[in-house]
């Protein structure tokens, strides 16, 4: 379900912010807040403090058995569609995935950065001139390590839709029309932010437009003398339906998907891709290894953890959307709660 016009209220008028797609993402050395003492370590704190801090949010946390299966320790809304902001990539990384298990690509493959890949926003390939080559799994290694939205760009371009629309659908969304066709990150940004009469266009006819109108309307991103976004004076868009949206639970079924690939055949590269050190909360003790996504935007956060722990593996996915900015040091201390009781569970 989305929100609508009434339950937005009066809240559209809210200030502006500066986060734009994986930008202000927090890194390892993010200084992560604790809740104080006597605040107890429950459900109901978590919750609490979600709902605190946005509009609307979702949560699911979930033991999961060898087979993929869940036994579900809690969960608010999780069939909820909710901005992704940079989340989007875990289904790059799918796409990646289904390429090397069917032979289509090797990790040592080389692709050539191209003008129309290079995003603004988080990442350091953007910053690299044109034709610049990297190997699939360097590129990967941006994608989930810095969320560089240019790697990311460059490999929708090179699997293409059909690629990007098989990996939707092995994460088992329920609206897969939300993302066909699967906007590049530079697409994106210019859609949400750019000033470009086009895109200004593009905005107010986007809801009620055909997928084959969008992927017109997309491609004018990259014409000669489009203009790029303004991500300084960003503001949430997620209410207008623009960006990109997905479950709580589709994103626990994509992180399942992706670790049960690390033990396939010509996946040995996965595991450390995966394992991103930017994981934002302070981990439990007994998460032996995490694998983690996150996505920040104007209006959004969400994180998804997928650890390993003695006792079997556990995820855990909490998402919110705001029309204003959101506090992502409260953000990731109640994410720090929630993953040391999915630890204890």
């Amino acid at each position: 379900m989305d929100l609508t016009r009434r339950q937005l209220g009066t809240q559209l008028g809210s200030a502006a912010v500066t986060s734009t797609l994986g930008v202000g993402v927090l890194g390892a050395g993010a200084l992560v807040i604790a809740p104080s003492a006597d605040a107890a370590a429950t459900w109901a704190y978590v919750d609490a403090e979600q709902r605190s801090l946005a509009l609307r949010s979702t949560s699911f946390a979930a033991k999961v058995s060898p087979t993929g299966q869940f036994q579900i320790l809690h969960q608010v809304e999780p069939n909820t569609m909710m901005p992704l902001a940079s989340s989007i990539k875990v289904f790059v990384m799918l796409a990646i995935v289904d390429a090397v298990r069917t032979g289509r690509y090797r990790w040592t493959a080389v692709f050539t950065l191209s003008a129309q890949d290079r995003a603004a926003g988080s990442g350091i390939l953007g910053a690299k001139p044109v034709g610049t080559r990297v190997t699939l799994q360097t590129a990967a290694t941006y994608i989930f390590h810095l969320s560089d939205n240019s790697a990311a760009s460059m490999m929708v371009r090179y699997l293409g839709q059909a690629a990007m629309a098989r990996a939707v659908a092995a994460a088992g969304h329920t609206e897969p029309a939300r993302l066909s066709p699967f906007a590049t990150m530079r697409q994106d940004l210019w859609l949400n932010w750019s000033n470009d009469p086009w895109a200004v266009y593009a905005r107010k006819v986007w809801q009620t437009s055909s997928a084959a109108t969008k992927a017109a309307l997309l491609a004018k991103a990259t014409r000669p003398g489009a203009w790029g976004p303004d991500l300084v004076h960003a503001r949430p868009v997620w209410m207008n339906r623009l960006g990109f949206f997905a479950s709580a639970a589709t994103l626990a079924r994509a992180q399942v998907a992706l670790h049960h690939a690390q033990k396939q055949p010509g996946m040995a590269p996965l595991r450390a891709i995966l394992a991103n050190p930017s994981y934002l909360i302070t981990k439990p003790a007994g998460w032996n290894y995490l694998q983690f996504k996150g996505g920040t935007a104007a209006g959004i956060k969400v994180g998804s953890w997928y650890a390993e722990t003695s006792d079997g593996d556990q995820v855990l996915v909490m998402m919110e959307a705001a029309t204003r900015s959101i506090n992502l040091t409260r953000f990731n201390a109640a994410a720090t709660v929630a993953a040391g009781i999915v630890a204890r569970s």
